[in-house]
């Protein structure tokens, strides 16, 4: 084999592992859940892309791509933890509190859960 074709195998792990990754922090804040997953059903994921994929080349993965290392908050041998969306803000704004009071004293937050609820509510 060629140097070429090493490093074509070894980044396609990369692109399918991210992509597993967002879909799974996408569901988690559709359903309003933890994005975690098990390391087992991860691997399983990514090999319907990557046959040759394991737990090595996750940790590979984690330890070559920012973008990985983005996304996963923490990982073992038996899970998975991924950075939800709010965790992302929350670097974004160097650690701002999001709950800051607004114009009468609830905060922003608090003001648009309430504004959902009543939505949900007059849909039902």
């Amino acid at each position: 084999m060629r140097l070429v074709e090493f490093i074509t195998e070894e980044t396609e792990d990369v692109p399918a592992l991210i992509s597993v990754l967002q879909v799974i922090r996408n569901r988690s804040r559709d359903t309003n859940t933890k994005p975690s997953i098990s390391t087992q059903s991860l691997i399983n994921l990514v090999k319907n892309t990557v046959p040759a994929f394991s737990y090595d080349a996750l940790v590979d993965a984690h330890e070559s791509s920012d973008a990985v290392k983005e996304l996963i908050k923490s990982f073992n041998i038996d899970r998975v933890d991924l950075r939800s969306f709010s965790d992302e803000q929350d670097m974004e704004n160097g650690e701002k509190d999001s709950r800051e009071p607004g114009q009468n004293g609830i905060s922003s937050t608090d003001t648009v859960s309430r504004m959902a609820s009543r939505a949900l509510n007059k849909r039902s």
